[in-house]
């Protein structure tokens, strides 16, 4: 094989760190998402040259990087900008003859202490302002 077209084994992270600039890192990344045949490395040795990381947990991280590349068309060699994957939505309320769906009213998140002293002191000037009104229609009539 001509050189370029294959990644020689027991290469280590920490050295390609140490000695390899930002593009080769990026360059070395592009040429193993683009291998022709499944990768296999050692997780072991992986996870403990990237960070100390168990293995186990560094396997998650490698097959949950690798769907979220197939979700947006990174599986197939496609261009992820060419082909979004389409999500599902909600379904909208069935509308009588063009009337529009009634929203929900939520419940409204808690109320800070100025807000509650702020309604507390609205509730009694009404009231007070009632018996005003009582008080006069009396004196009116």
């Amino acid at each position: 094989m001509p050189p370029g077209q294959s990644i020689p084994a027991n290469l280590s992270f920490a050295v390609a760190r140490k000695i390899l600039k930002a593009e080769d890192m990026e360059r070395l990344a592009c040429a193993f998402l683009n291998a022709t045949d499944t990768v296999k490395f050692d997780a072991e040795k992986a996870a403990r040259e990237f960070g100390g990381v168990k293995a186990d947990s560094f396997k998650r991280s490698i097959w949950v990087i690798t769907k979220t590349l197939k979700e947006h068309g990174g599986g197939d060699g496609g261009d992820a900008a060419s082909t979004p994957k389409q999500r599902g939505r909600k379904r909208k309320a069935d509308a009588d003859e063009g009337e529009s769906p009634v929203k929900k009213k939520g419940k409204g998140g808690k109320k800070s202490k100025a807000e509650v002293e702020e309604d507390a002191d609205d509730e009694v000037s009404v009231k007070a302002e009632a018996k005003v009104d009582e008080d006069s229609e009396g004196e009116l009539v």
